[in-house]
């Protein structure tokens, strides 16, 4: 195999016929992530929101991909709150897509993201735009990630996804007991520049 990221990228993910890259073993972890031997990752840590996953900078033809991966929830301590976040990232600051998901999201078998390659981006553009691929552990759960795929998917379309939006009641550093909720100086959300909108939603207990 070339010595070259790139060439070597450009052979593994031609765009113009599907092709799948197990990704994991290749990343990078750091705390509160642990890699275990058979290269899966566990998160055990309540600590605040944080990237766990990160890499493997890989340098992608000009195109449409999907990344997958697997994780299982040994332990939920905020419900239905988001508990796992991903981020696609070129250049270390475009950001190509992300979503975050709960507990009971992760337990489906089609965890996956769709995003675009564009020229600007890719090798044919003959710019060094190397895409990594973030997972943040939101310090609400005890997780496992065992698996991260990166399929391209040539010409063929995907299904319309619904727009992204950011849950950010997982991002908030409480437990499920009664009593008025805090925001941890420590969990902060980036925002893109830009127009966005907050939704709230309350519910009266009745106390």
């Amino acid at each position: 195999m070339s010595s070259d990221p790139a060439q070597d990228a450009s052979v593994l993910l031609a765009p113009s016929e599907p092709s799948v890259r197990h990704l994991l073993p290749g990343m990078e972890v750091r705390s509160p992530g642990v890699r275990r031997p058979d290269a899966s990752v566990w998160v055990v840590s309540p600590v605040p929101a944080r990237v766990f996953i990160y890499g493997p900078f890989l340098r992608l033809n000009r195109g449409r991909y999907r990344l997958a991966f697997r994780c299982r929830v040994a332990v939920n301590v905020q419900g239905d709150h988001p508990v796992l976040g991903l981020e696609i990232v070129a250049q270390n600051r475009v950001q190509r897509a992300w979503r975050d998901f709960t507990a009971a999201e992760l337990a489906a078998d089609d965890l996956s993201v769709i995003f675009d390659v564009p020229d600007a981006l890719s090798i044919e553009g003959g710019v060094d735009a190397p895409f990594e691929f973030r997972f943040s552990h939101f310090g609400n759960a005890v997780l496992q990630v065992t698996e991260v795929t990166l399929h391209a998917l040539g010409d063929t379309a995907p299904p319309q996804e619904p727009e992204p939006v950011w849950r950010l009641l997982g991002r908030l550093r409480t437990l499920p007991h009664r009593g008025s909720v805090h925001l941890s100086p420590l969990s902060i959300t980036r925002l893109k520049l830009g127009r966005a909108s907050a939704t709230i939603r309350l519910r009266s207990l009745g106390w």
